[in-house]
């Protein structure tokens, strides 16, 4: 992915909850929904109340998937106040823009060896990456994926499910240490630049 400084000048977001978006279709073979629905329930909706979470995505009707199951169980979850916003249907473009440029940070459950011949970090990028790359948006990440070195520091790791919801809400609380990661996440977005990717480009040719 390359960084946009556009994208990012037009970021608005939040200064008091903290907007935590997982990207992508609700596949359970690509990332655990359901653990996350189960770590979630650990917590009652007052301590997480000052954590939106953002499912940008709609329901993968397939069998394999379980897109219709994810979608109800957040509905659920969703009814029961936790602070929620998941979708029925295709998000258009812009929309699916604004809500990024809205987001604080980005959340990645993924299923690390979720399809047959697949491993995520190896075999298999993740967008979620490529999303904190064009928007300079820090990341959380499971502690065993690959990812690129260059946003080591704008990225938070955890081993378990509720481990990482432990630390949105330090996040949340802590504003300093997510000011802290916004700054990392600019300089290293900019590592992505199409003049740095020129120059790098360049470099290599005189070599």
């Amino acid at each position: 992915s390359i960084y946009e400084e556009k994208e990012v000048l037009l970021r608005k977001e939040s200064n008091e909850n903290l907007k935590v978006t997982i990207p992508g279709i609700y596949s359970q073979r690509r990332r655990d929904y359901f653990g996350l629905i189960e770590a979630l329930k650990k917590f009652s909706p007052d301590e997480v109340s000052m954590i939106i979470f953002n499912f940008l995505g709609s329901k993968k009707d397939t069998y394999e998937d379980l897109g219709l199951g994810i979608y109800e169980s957040l509905y659920e979850l969703k009814s029961l106040n936790y602070n929620i916003e998941i979708y029925d249907g295709f998000i258009p473009e812009d929309e699916y823009e604004l809500e990024l440029i809205s987001t604080n940070i980005i959340f990645c459950p993924v299923n690390i060896s979720g399809y047959p011949g697949e491993v995520y970090g190896l075999t298999k990028d993740t967008a979620s990456t490529a999303m904190m790359i064009k928007y300079s948006i820090p990341g959380l990440l499971p502690n065993l994926l690959l990812y690129q070195s260059a946003l080591k520091s704008s990225v938070i790791t955890y081993d378990t499910l509720s481990n990482a919801i432990e630390r949105l809400i330090v996040l949340q609380k802590e504003r300093k240490e997510y000011e802290s990661l916004k700054i990392e996440a600019q300089k290293n977005s900019k590592k992505y630049s199409i003049q740095r990717i020129r120059e790098s480009i360049s470099l290599e040719t005189r070599t």
